[in-house]
């Protein structure tokens, strides 16, 4: 309940800073760590920080009982009552510490409410400014770009206090802190000229991470009883690199396909970058799908599949992502021999953590792996009255894992970066008797290769394809040189 001093405060701070309660250049109001004390933070360097200045128009209030609570008239500066870093020169730049007046201490599930007065900073002027300082505890800041760097915020300062020690943790498991190294006399990571946790991991959080920050006791490994840290789930927004926002790739190339020399012409939608900008725990999208591999001079062991896809993406859910494609689509060989209407192809694609997506320790790369299982149903149009491995009206369970690993910056001659992708399907098909062991039930297809960026739009592409795809089942076998174009 605020209590009738605490309401007077409230508006009059309202009309003297606008709809805010706080100002942008007020980065962080902090207990000090006797809580005999309060820090304001700034953004900028605050002028004559140097020595004590006059605070008499700044209140207190104790928001959870309604008492006011007196503050001394000045501010202090010496770096025992007033923490400030090693490398600032004598006295505080940014900060302004108060100190309560009486003997008495802030009470760390209390929430007060501080009205400051004017404050002229460097370049910029701090009008009266409301700033609540709830019950002990802090946040993990947003992660908006792929990092392995995280922020935590402590409503306490920390800078004398050896006894904590951080422990992250991403979607429940423990990360190790690679930097910054051990300090003696202050938490791991612990930064004083901010108030907050700046840890690199050893591994980077990816999207739909949940980022955690709890302390615990540096010798015992219990957690400490010194309020929550909020924790934050991983938003990356959409990239910006053109090379990053590809839809759609085609590729010409030399084929030696099943001991003959021959062309072929690949080309397929890739995953669209709305997987990179979720909105809350859920995303959902319309894409053309398009996957073509046409070969010259053989058999149908070439296939084009093309029809619109939804695309269901669950973030934390309880993986870091789970995915959901249904592609009512078209099939038929290169050669048109045979034509099946999928009108249920549905598969779901699975994000590991640790497997998801991860750091290489080589040339700055990262790396994308995820599991795929679904099930393909279908109607045979062309075809169906002639001899075929898989009988007609299709029945098809799907399994499958993908893995990609990508440098996006220049690679030795390659400007545009190095592209490894690696895919292994297997089908599990109603075999015609007429095919007792060829292909077996669960025929199998997988492929390997790398694209060599000269530039974001053009690169140099090199395939191993090994075989069966539906719908003819044709065994392929071949090695291909190219030249990749991406839209």
């Amino acid at each position: 309940m605020i209590r009738p001093l605490a309401l007077a405060v409230l508006p009059l701070s309202l009309a003297v800073s606008g709809s805010a309660q706080t100002n942008p250049n007020l980065e962080r109001v902090v207990r000090r760590a006797d809580r005999q004390g309060i820090i304001l933070l700034f953004k900028l360097d605050v002028q004559g920080a140097e020595a004590p200045r006059a605070v008499g128009n700044f209140t207190l209030t104790d928001m959870t009982t309604g008492a006011a609570v007196l503050l001394k008239d000045s501010s202090v500066v010496s770096r025992e009552a007033c923490p400030f870093p090693p490398e600032y020169e004598g006295s505080p730049r940014d900060r302004i510490c108060l100190e309560l007046k009486a003997l008495g201490k802030l009470d760390d599930t209390h929430h007060y409410a501080l009205l400051t007065g004017p404050v002229q900073l460097d370049g910029a002027t701090v009008p009266r400014t409301l700033a609540v300082l709830d019950p002990v505890g802090g946040a993990v800041l947003p992660i908006t770009t792929a990092t392995s760097r995280i922020e935590a915020t402590y409503s306490v300062d920390l800078s004398t206090d050896t006894r904590p020690e951080p422990r992250v943790t991403i979607n429940g498991r423990t990360v190790d802190i690679k930097a910054p190294e051990d300090t003696p006399d202050r938490p791991r990571c612990y930064n004083r000229g901010s108030f907050s946790f700046r840890c690199t991991l050893r591994w980077a959080a990816s999207n739909g991470d949940t980022v955690r920050l709890t302390l615990v006791d540096g010798i015992t490994g219990q957690t400490l009883p010194y309020g929550t840290i909020q924790p934050t789930v991983v938003k990356i927004e959409a990239p910006k690199r053109a090379e990053d926002t590809r839809y759609f790739d085609a590729t010409v190339l030399l084929t030696r396909l099943n001991g003959e020399t021959t062309g072929s012409l690949s080309a397929h939608t890739r995953d669209f970058p709305y997987l990179k900008a979720p909105r809350g725990r859920a995303s959902l999208a319309l894409a053309p799908h398009v996957d073509v591999l046409l070969n010259m001079k053989t058999d149908g062991s070439g296939r084009i599949s093309l029809g619109p896809q939804a695309q269901l993406s669950l973030f934390d859910a309880p993986l870091p992502l789970v995915e959901f494609r249904v592609t009512p689509r078209f099939e038929t060989d290169d050669k048109f021999a045979r034509q099946n209407w999928m009108y249920l192809d549905a598969e779901a694609r699975f994000y590991i953590p640790w497997l998801y997506v991860g750091n290489l320790p080589v040339l700055g790369g990262s790396y994308n792996v995820f599991l795929r299982a679904g099930y393909e149903r279908g109607s045979t149009g062309r075809g169906s009255g002639a001899v075929s491995v898989e009988r007609n009206n299709p029945s098809r369970g799907t399994l499958g894992v993908t893995g990609k690993a990508t440098w996006t910056n220049r690679v030795g001659p390659f400007a545009g970066g190095i592209e490894v992708n690696t895919e292994l399907n297997r089908l599990s098909i109603r075999r015609n008797p007429a095919f007792p062991d060829l292909p077996t039930a669960h025929p199998l297809f997988w492929s390997a290769g790398a694209t060599f960026k000269v530039n974001p739009n053009f690169g140099i592409s090199v395939t191993r394809r090994s075989g069966r795809q539906p719908p003819l089942f044709k065994h392929l076998s071949g090695f291909d040189v190219g030249f990749t174009v991406l839209q």
